[in-house]
């Protein structure tokens, strides 16, 4: 099975370096596809 879901990366700066990194998945929409029922191919 493949999933698809959109990510979002969000960095701060602090002394021109990357000092932290946040990583947000759109859990709902991979629930969705998990849950969904099988398609016939």
């Amino acid at each position: 099975m493949r999933v698809r879901s959109r990510r979002s990366h969000v960095f701060e700066f602090k002394d021109g370096k990357i000092s932290r990194e946040s990583v947000w998945l759109d859990g709902a929409a991979i629930a969705a596809q998990l849950t969904a029922p099988a398609q016939a191919t």
